[in-house]
């Protein structure tokens, strides 16, 4: 039986056993760290550590790393996707737009789950062929990540009380992630 999601008070975590992690709290709840300040305003969430405000996630990422041991590389910058993908870019970033402007998604972009930064982290992984399991592609994987966080109670800026799509119901076949049954191939 799962754990997740983890409820305490108005504090909700949702973990997708894999990928993604969220940690949800109305917008009147204090928080610090790599999660922001939560004060409704994202140009101030990017607070380092100990060295002010950056805008680059990696420097942001590496400051709050905890290695007393010293067993972790910091992190390097980070490749574009048009660097990762190649030749491959285009085609690919036409295939995971197909996947994030399927019908049962334009709630969630109703709702403000803005797909461009999963468009994105779409095309980097299937180029990179990062999160392959389950004979489902990395596409789907993110897809996936999204279909979770669109169904979960989500606090929007304007809205002082939760929002979701209930109605998900069915997105894996119209964006051609099913899981596949044994001897079939997923195309």
């Amino acid at each position: 039986e799962s754990k997740w999601p983890i409820r305490r008070g108005q504090l909700v975590i949702h973990w997708d056993g894999y990928v993604s992690v969220q940690i949800q709290t109305p917008q009147n709840t204090k928080t610090c760290g790599m999660c922001g300040n939560n004060d409704g305003k994202p140009d101030n969430d990017m607070r380092m550590r100990r060295r002010g405000m950056t805008e680059d996630p990696v420097a942001f990422g590496n400051s709050w790393m905890i290695d007393p041991m010293k067993r972790c590389e910091e992190a390097g910058p980070a490749k574009t996707p048009e660097e990762v993908c190649g030749d491959k870019y285009e085609e690919t970033k036409a295939e995971c737009e197909r996947i994030f402007n399927i019908a049962k998604f334009q709630t969630c972009r109703d709702l403000g789950h803005d797909t461009s930064q999963w468009i994105e982290s779409c095309i980097y992984d299937e180029c990179e062929g990062l999160m392959q399991r389950d004979d489902l592609p990395p596409k789907c994987i993110v897809a996936g990540a999204y279909a979770m966080r669109c169904g979960n109670d989500f606090w929007g800026r304007e809205n002082a009380n939760p929002t979701n799509n209930q109605q998900l119901e069915g997105w894996e076949k119209e964006a051609e992630c099913q899981m596949p049954t044994r001897g079939s191939n997923l195309s």
